[in-house]
């Protein structure tokens, strides 16, 4: 295991500004330290203790609770503890590997306020599942035999507006499986398709099928879940729901001050604001009201709330409106969108957690280790688009490379200057011509050079193979790793328990590092 810090890695001014605690950015967030006058302070806010048992109770409806997650849940009902909350949408295969992140990092961060706040502070993953986009949800990335990364689709794009928490699998499920099961590989491949198998059949939910993938983690852990569906289903965003409702554009008015603010201080805004947040669900499916309609549909929303929806910017306040929650365990893009959002919390009346940056990792096994080692170069040198790595590849194996067009540039003009100087006095108009000559020249060069890259990948393929296995492994999709190979590549290459180890070896760094496990 090796660490890297992550000012070293590519990120945004506002994350540099987050690990640096620089205070033009710190001023942002209204909760920047958590001690125990603000846990007590939380511990009287959210919902009653006995709603938050049941919120629990049917997040984990289609699993056994653990006996640590009954302590848990012991904690947050009979002695009122806080929480430490992440959540993040649903996900085929378990979602992109960030998502154990974020819930060991939540885990770690409740373990250490337990210690030095004296007091119960518990995980809770909040299962955002009223999202609608289908596709990304249903859509796992895995790695092929050749390396190359590749989406795995398991949604036919029916009914587009309807929210993930009301799909299940349809007949083609298992047809739908299988070639994404073949493409798992590892010591613990077998074992995990008999997983999948098992939990992806015809008529399972799709959040029942995420929660019962992730239950090993989960409930080792002492994590409890509770679900975006099913705090909708019983209005308890009804509260934030009517002022919204009642007073269009005064989120987004404050949201765009937000804005202007951040990018005063040099921070990019990662989210706008509309004149009303919400969704309703109806005979059209799901649309946003308008300013004129919304005040109207307040009568409905005491009603039916359970036909309208947050859209992601009030979405944290309803689970902070919900959860006694003291931090929240962010994403860098989830980071700087909550820098936005401070002023929105106040309005609804509602204390802002602290954030908290979840771990970052990059996870190389055994196979990508010994090719890694080949290449004589670290993990860190591959963490970039793979244009700018074979650029360099292509450069280090072609040693008798003729300079590039740039660095022929003043031999080109060199050799023309005499006939510059000459038509100079002879016939000015003449100039286009030598000017359209150094054209020619230029491009002419520019397809040699090509030509010679494209002989260099092809007399080295099987080294340049290797570089791309690399490459793919460790940045594919030109982004990190974490971010795109869902949890399930890593399930079959390192098995559960290993990898449970791994998130907790991970969660054990700084926050302020990125952690390399190598195989």
């Amino acid at each position: 295991m090796t660490t890297i810090p992550l000012r070293n890695l590519p990120g945004s001014a506002l994350l540099h500004a987050w690990l640096e605690r620089n205070p033009s950015l710190i001023r942002h967030f209204p909760t920047t330290t958590i001690d125990r006058a603000f846990c007590e302070t939380r511990r009287n806010d959210g919902a009653a203790r006995s709603r938050l048992r049941s919120l629990v109770e049917d997040g984990l409806r289609t699993v056994e609770m653990s006996e640590a997650q009954r302590a848990s849940l012991h904690a947050l009902v009979e002695e009122r503890a806080v929480v430490t909350v992440t959540g993040q949408q649903i996900g085929m295969f378990g979602g992109p590997f960030y998502t154990l992140l974020k819930i060991a990092s939540s885990v770690a961060l409740a373990r250490e306020l337990t210690t030095t706040l004296d007091m119960p502070v518990v995980p809770v993953f909040w299962l955002e599942d009223n999202d609608h986009d289908a596709h990304e949800a249903a859509t796992a990335v895995l790695q092929q035999a050749d390396g190359f990364p590749v989406g795995m689709p398991f949604w036919d794009g029916d009914s587009p507006r309807i929210p993930v928490a009301q799909r299940t699998f349809g007949d083609d499920i298992a047809e739908r499986l299988a070639p994404a099961l073949a493409i798992l590989n590892g010591q613990d491949a077998d074992n995990v398709r008999a997983v999948l198998t098992s939990i992806y059949r015809p008529g399972t939910a799709w959040n029942d099928a995420f929660v019962q993938l992730l239950q090993p983690m989960l409930g080792a852990w002492g994590v409890l879940v509770v679900r975006g569906s099913d705090v909708i289903r019983h209005g308890l965003h009804l509260p934030i729901l009517l002022k919204e409702l009642a007073s269009p554009g005064a989120v987004r008015e404050r949201i765009d001050e937000a804005s202007a603010a951040l990018k005063s201080d040099g921070y990019h805004a990662q989210i706008q604001g509309h004149d009303v947040n919400v969704f309703i669900h109806d005979d059209e499916g799901r649309r946003r009201p308008t300013t004129e309609e919304a005040p109207a549909m307040m009568d409905l929303a005491a009603k039916e709330a359970h036909r309208f929806s947050p859209s992601v910017v009030i979405r944290p306040v309803i689970q902070d409106a919900v959860l006694p929650s003291v931090a929240t365990v962010l994403g860098p893009a989830e980071l700087a969108y909550h820098a936005q959002l401070g002023s929105v919390y106040e309005w609804f009346g509602i204390r802002m957690p602290m954030p908290v940056l979840r771990h970052t990792a990059t996870l190389i096994d055994a196979r990508t280790q010994r090719l890694l080692e080949r290449t004589a170069h670290e993990a860190s040198w591959f963490m970039r688009p793979w244009p700018d790595v074979e650029r360099d590849v292509v450069a280090i194996l072609d040693t008798n490379r003729t300079p590039p067009s740039d660095e022929a540039a003043p031999h080109i003009a060199a050799l023309l200057a005499p006939y510059r100087k000459a038509l100079g006095s002879l016939d000015p108009t003449l100039l286009g011509s030598v000017n359209a000559a150094e054209a020619n020249i230029v491009k002419a060069l520019d397809q040699l050079d090509g030509k010679m890259r494209s002989a260099v990948k092809r007399v080295n393929g099987e080294i340049l193979d290797r570089y791309r296995w690399c490459a793919n492994t460790i940045y594919p999709f030109g982004a990190p790793q974490e971010r795109a190979y869902a949890l399930g590549v890593w399930l079959a290459r390192f098995g559960t328990e290993s990898l449970r180890n791994i998130a907790g070896q991970i969660c054990s760094q700084d926050r302020t590092v990125h952690t390399i496990i190598n195989g």
